[in-house]
């Protein structure tokens, strides 16, 4: 048998190695995180709804003043602490 390159498994090894695969399988493997996706993507929501609450506030506060402007005759911008 000095040729013999295959080992013969019995049953009860077979097990052991089948246990020892998922062992070093899992072990191996990292697990995968789902909860990081969500808040990267509600910080993401939020910036996008952040840039588009400013631009519109500064639609509307342009507005207002362009109104100002043409019912006061005046350049002066008006002052919102009023």
């Amino acid at each position: 048998m000095a040729g013999q390159i295959f080992a013969v498994i019995t049953p009860e090894c077979a097990v052991n190695l089948t246990r020892m695969d998922e062992t070093t399988q899992s072990a191996e493997t990292k697990p995968r995180y789902t909860w990081p996706w969500f808040v990267a993507a509600a910080l993401l929501l939020g910036m996008v709804i952040a840039v588009f609450a400013v631009k519109r506030e500064a639609q509307r506060v342009k507005e207002r003043n362009e109104l100002l402007q043409k019912y006061s005759g005046t350049n002066a911008v008006a002052d919102p602490a009023k």
